[in-house]
């Protein structure tokens, strides 16, 4: 293995690992991280929960997209690319947690960070027949939407609870759904215990 490859690594092992701190498995107790920890991790989900309340923007069918569209509903914004191939890995999971809660219960919400026309991206979901919501403005991480949520790799996921609070992100697979899952099974108004 060349240097670089062990370098990089030896970068995505304490990436990943710094991530953990920040997107504990869901189920277990927040309160198992050092308080520093805590502290950092909670300071990111409340910049993320206001982001999300600020979110406003026309998503490629021309309906406008706030947070108001979802009251109520799980939501799990997907930031992703159609050249990202772990965003692609990740589509199948979108479309079974829209399926198997139901659109009543939770939303998925694309944020699509190509930067090409319009008219390209809607052939491409349209040949995917991927459906629910995108936002995308051409312009990549230079967006105002990955700007507003410090989006800086691909996939980012996020997910929003039914009161509009950001409670996890950068889950995948399996953990995303069961994140979903208890999300949805929680009492309505109850305080989300992913966070």
């Amino acid at each position: 293995m060349a240097w670089s490859d062990q370098k990089s690594m030896q970068l995505a092992a304490a990436l990943t690992a710094s991530l953990a701190v920040l997107s504990p498995p869901p189920g277990a107790d927040a309160s198992e991280r050092p308080p520093a920890a805590r502290a950092v991790a909670d300071a990111r989900l409340d910049r993320l929960s206001d982001a999300w309340a600020a979110l406003s923007g026309t998503d490629l069918s021309g309906a406008r997209l706030t947070p108001t569209r979802f009251a109520g509903r799980v939501v799990v914004v997907d930031f992703w690319a159609t050249w990202c191939a772990p965003c692609l890995a990740e589509i199948p999971w979108l479309r079974r947690i829209r399926d198997d809660f139901g659109t009543d219960r939770v939303a998925v919400v694309g944020v699509n960070l190509d930067v090409s026309d319009r008219r390209t991206l809607v052939a491409w979901l349209n040949r995917k027949r991927l459906d629910w919501p995108q936002l995308h403005d051409g312009r990549g991480y230079a967006g105002a939407v990955a700007r507003a949520f410090d989006v800086t790799s691909l996939p980012t996921l996020v997910v929003v609870d039914a009161q509009g609070r950001v409670v996890a992100t950068d889950l995948r697979g399996e953990r995303l759904y069961t994140a979903v899952e208890q999300l949805v099974s929680a009492r309505p108004g109850a305080p989300a215990s992913l966070r």
